[in-house]
């Protein structure tokens, strides 16, 4: 049974969101004849992704001391291939109707939907990254980290699909919330968001910060609003549960929605206190990017019972990370402990599930790595057992989005969760193609 990843000895930790589950990602791409172990590989410079659903990062545990990072391709049948580079911890692909972008720790990577139009170019750069988020199908935006030796450790640059990148902004995340960090992209405007869980040495302790990026050429990183939350953000009847200073968080990481200037995105409260662990509540938080109001709608079932959870019970909890989760009065989010998907009405706040996996052992925590990402019309939930005790099968299960049924498991090659679990790597968030070729029959042939 595989250990937990470690913190590395530099002492940065990867985000994914604010309450922060252990998870490093390290990713990137170069030209090999073959993988870890002669697992199937291709070529960065020549690989075609007509036929591919979806792309993960296998990065090193944080123990490792091996230079590597890996992009698995997944592909409409189940089989992979993977892509080889350099070190980048926490790395964040994004795929735009252009291609495929993402970064290590010498190159920029933008693999092109049109294989001519594919990009390798040497940027040398910090091998540790926040999140990424597109700024239209050209552009992206990466959140990188240098480590705690550097007062100004957070670091931003944008990637352009013809092979260019903008110049580094550096900024200090310890004055500006700590080291997790979700992306919004409001109109043009990118946006950081940090939240809950910051040093207890900061003066912003259990608040939420929020910065702009700027949109010029080159990122400016400025935080402009903060939110400290009190019982007047909750109802009365809440009071007894959640006292006067409720501390609240969020567990999102990647990139969350914004619709008309307002970042949506599920939250949980509960009774301030040391380990954060007592009697809370879910709820979506609304918050205003120009005004700096913001609201937290309490969650309940269809009876309008609002549910209360214990202990770790929601430490899960997990937007999708993904710009498409809301559509409609619909906000969809995910417990990775268990993969529950649940759908919640962002103005009634009425909740209810969508779905879960069938899970072998243990689930809550399930050992693990569950995601779940959003095309306009499907769910795609992933599962990537760390160890033969979670099971020895990786798979990705399909949900219409309209009517909420499981419509299409695809089940990835066994070799694929054999050299996860085998292997010193282990697998971070999964980046879809926005072509689906699951229900796409034209694609090409590879």
């Amino acid at each position: 049974m595989r250990d937990a990843p470690l913190k590395r000895e530099d002492g940065r930790m990867p985000s994914r969101g604010v309450s922060q589950a252990l998870r490093l990602a390290l990713i990137a791409l170069t030209i090999v004849a073959l993988g870890g172990c002669g697992q199937p590989s291709a070529s960065s410079q020549s690989v075609r992704l007509d036929d591919v659903v979806a792309a993960i990062p296998l990065y090193e545990l944080a123990d490792s001391d091996k230079d590597r990072s890996q992009m698995a391709l997944i592909h409409s049948d189940g089989s992979y291939e993977l892509l080889q580079g350099s070190a980048m911890f926490s790395q964040f692909a994004v795929w735009t109707k252009s291609g495929l972008f993402y970064q290590d720790s010498t190159k920029d990577y933008f693999i092109g939907a049109d294989p001519t139009d594919t990009k390798v170019t040497e940027n040398p750069k910090t091998d540790f990254e926040y999140g990424s988020i597109a700024l239209n199908k050209d552009r992206a935006l990466t959140v990188y980290n240098s480590g705690l030796q550097d007062r100004f450790d957070g670091q931003l640059q944008i990637s352009h699909a013809d092979g260019t990148h903008s110049a580094s902004t550096k900024y200090s995340t310890n004055e500006s919330g700590g080291w997790g960090v979700s992306l919004a992209l409001c109109g043009t405007t990118p946006y950081i968001l940090s939240s809950g869980n910051l040093d207890p040495d900061s003066p912003a302790e259990d608040s939420a910060l929020l910065a702009t990026a700027g949109t010029g050429a080159t990122p400016r990183y400025r935080l402009i609003q903060q939110v400290d939350f009190d019982d007047d953000d909750f109802p009365a009847s809440q009071y007894a549960l959640l006292g006067d200073h409720p501390y609240v968080d969020s567990y999102n990481g990647g990139s969350i929605p914004c619709r008309n200037d307002t970042l949506v995105f599920p939250v949980r409260a509960m009774r301030d206190s040391v380990e954060h662990t007592e009697t809370g509540v879910l709820a979506v938080m609304k918050w205003n990017v120009k005004t700096g109001r913001h609201s937290l709608t309490v969650l309940k079932d269809a009876d309008g019972t609002i549910p209360h959870y214990t202990g770790k019970e929601w430490e899960g909890l997990a937007s999708l990370a993904d710009t498409g989760a809301l559509q409609g009065d619909d906000l969809v989010f995910y417990n990775n402990y268990t993969g529950r998907i649940l759908s919640a009405d962002i103005t009634t706040g009425t909740l209810h599930t969508i779905g879960a996996p069938t899970l072998t052992g243990s689930t809550n925590p399930y050992n693990g790595n569950i995601t779940v990402r959003t095309s306009p019309t499907h769910l795609y939930e992933t599962i990537i057992p760390l160890s033969d005790t979670a099971g020895t099968r990786s798979f990705i299960d399909v949900y219409d989005r309209r009517t909420e049924r499981l419509v299409k498991t695809l089940t990835i090659d066994d070799g694929f969760t054999t050299y996860e679990q085998t292997d010193t790597v282990q697998s971070g968030d999964p980046a879809l193609n926005p072509t689906e070729p699951l229900f796409n029959h034209m694609t090409t042939a590879r």
